[in-house]
């Protein structure tokens, strides 16, 4: 053998050894000699690339170098085609967008686990999506060991696809939920004050609109199928993109009779869904219900401010101060807050107007209500002591009080004093006389008083009878009509009349919704006369 095993070419003879020993050269030593170089040129690699490796090479920590670039599976790589990852990077994909084809060069000839491809992707996906390599049969692309639904692979962005042995697993998705653990922990150091740590999901859109739901975080689990389902969901919207005026909401969604809706949100107030007039404003709550141990809690019905002054003007130019109150609205299911203002008739029928128009009716009752909506809030009066129709915009209303004109248009003015329960005291500026009669008779006569019609209300008067022992009895026409009487029992009377000796009546009783009393005698041709100072309105 020419060579050793260690690489160490050995000769057959030494020719100054042989001199020595007298050995000739003959032509069969020659030939062994040569044919033993033959051998050992053959067996060398030759740089033309005409022989063939038959055994491993030992490099024994040398480079080879100026290693050319691989182009088939069986090349090796050179330093360079391994930094640029030339046989994982596929370029743009192929195929479609549920059905991605990507190619390398060198080609891959078969799968197999570990292998991995880098590509960019050339569409949206919109459901389950395959890969296939290098034409091979297509693998099913998997993102955190599910079958993707549409939404993980996005245009223009770059992934990589890690075979498992069955499918292609997708790195650098960030347009799906990744899966984890049972529980993720964010930990900060920070002993400052600021907050920390922080979770931030940023909607990066060119084009914000009023509506756009910017993120959520789904609760999902399975039903009883089993199927993936949504339980809950926790949505941020934007109200208003405009900068410096932006508004948002928090939605809260839950799983009802299997649909999934908004159930409340948070914006500057809170509010249910189903509720009228959606958010009232910073630090309310808007709901169709509230509930006490099961049992619902209705708003308790009652006023309290509300109070009418600096009662002026004519027809066309009347003005009232109305201070700021609260109170429950007409169903009493709704709470009613208004700050103070003024009311002109000159608004029209507008919020702080009147219903009729900019010119008060003569001789007529108007009533004033509170009044609220997804408009805001504010007054507006209406010939209407129950069923105003509101300017648009305004749902809820409360009556908190009523006025009369003169027969020339103009509000008849008067003090307003606040009493229990929300009710008001109103004193006439000027006290009218509305009783003046000598022909009261045993039937029951009605006086219209200078007092609210449409409402009944409790007048402030003073009655006085000069006629000679009589019986004057003052009745509701809401009550039974009787006779008075001296007697111990019931009806009795109310004033005795006489010249100079009389009785005053300044009791309690109400009007009917006309404005007006009864009074009666126990005779014909009773004299009688009555002033009326106000009245008191419970404003219910």
């Amino acid at each position: 053998m020419p060579y050793n095993g260690s690489g160490i070419f050995v000769r057959l003879y030494n020719w100054v050894t042989d001199r020595a020993n007298n050995i000739d050269v003959s032509a069969d030593r020659t030939d062994a000699e040569m044919d033993g170089m033959a051998t050992g040129l053959s067996t060398c690699i030759t740089k033309d690339g005409q022989q063939t490796i038959t055994n491993d090479i030992p490099w024994a920590n040398h480079k080879i170098t100026g290693l050319k670039t691989g182009t088939v599976r069986t090349d090796a790589a050179n330093v360079g085609q391994v930094q640029d990852s030339v046989a994982q990077w596929s370029g743009t994909t192929g195929g479609t967008a549920n059905a991605i084809t990507v190619s390398t060069s060198p080609a891959i000839t078969a799968y197999a686990a570990g292998q991995v491809v880098r590509f960019t992707a050339t569409n949206n996906n919109t459901g389950a999506t395959t890969i296939a390599w290098s034409g091979l049969t297509a693998k099913a692309a998997q993102w955190g060991g599910a079958a993707m639904v549409g939404g993980e692979i996005v245009t223009g962005r770059t992934y990589e696809a890690i075979y498992d042995g069955t499918n292609f697993q997708v790195m650098g998705i960030t347009t799906a939920t990744p899966s984890f653990g049972d529980m993720i922990t964010q930990t900060s150091t920070d002993a400052g004050a600021g907050a920390a740590p922080t979770l931030e999901q940023y909607r990066n859109s060119a084009s914000p609109a009023a509506s756009d739901i910017i993120g959520n975080w789904k609760l999902t689990g399975q039903n009883s199928t089993p199927a993936k389902v949504t339980y809950a969901d926790i949505q941020g919207q934007i109200i208003d993109p405009t900068a410096a005026s932006e508004d948002s909401a928090w939605n809260f969604q839950t799983m009802v009779a299997g649909t999934l809706a908004t159930r409340m949100s948070v914006a500057q107030g809170t509010y249910m869904a189903g509720a009228t007039g959606g958010d009232k404003g910073a630090g309310t709550i808007n709901a169709t219900g509230i509930y006490a141990n099961g049992n619902q809690i209705s708003v308790a019905p009652g006023i309290t401010g509300w109070l009418m002054s600096a009662i002026s003007g004519n027809s066309t130019t009347a003005s009232i101060t109305i201070s700021a109150g609260r109170g429950s609205d007409s169903t009493g299911a709704v709470s009613l807050s208004v700050t103070g203002g003024t009311w002109l008739v000159s608004n029209g029928n507008a919020i702080n107007g009147y219903q009729g128009g900019t010119t008060l009716p003569n001789g007529s009752t108007i009533h004033m209500f509170a009044v609220f909506g997804t408009s805001g809030s504010g007054y507006f009066a209406s010939l209407s002591a129950t069923a105003p129709t509101l300017p648009s915009g305004y749902t809820f209303f409360v009556r908190i009080g009523s006025f009369n004109t003169t027969g020339a248009g103009a509000p008849i003015p008067f003090t307003e004093i606040e009493t229990e329960g929300g009710a008001v005291i109103c004193y006439l500026t000027t006290q009218v006389q509305d009783i003046s009669t000598s022909a009261l008779t045993t039937s029951r006569t009605l006086f219209t008083l200078n007092v609210p019609s449409g409402i009944r209300v409790e007048p402030k008067m003073r009655i006085v009878s000069s006629t000679n022992a009589v019986l004057v009895l003052f009745t509701s026409p809401d009550e039974t009509d009787v006779a008075p009487s001296n007697a111990l029992s019931a009806p009795q009377f109310d004033i005795q009349g006489g010249s100079t000796s009389a009785s005053v009546f300044t009791g309690t009783l109400t009007t009917n919704t006309s404005g007006q009393i009864g009074a009666r005698s126990n005779t014909s041709s009773t004299a009688l006369g009555g002033t009326t100072r106000g009245w008191k309105d419970w404003r219910r």
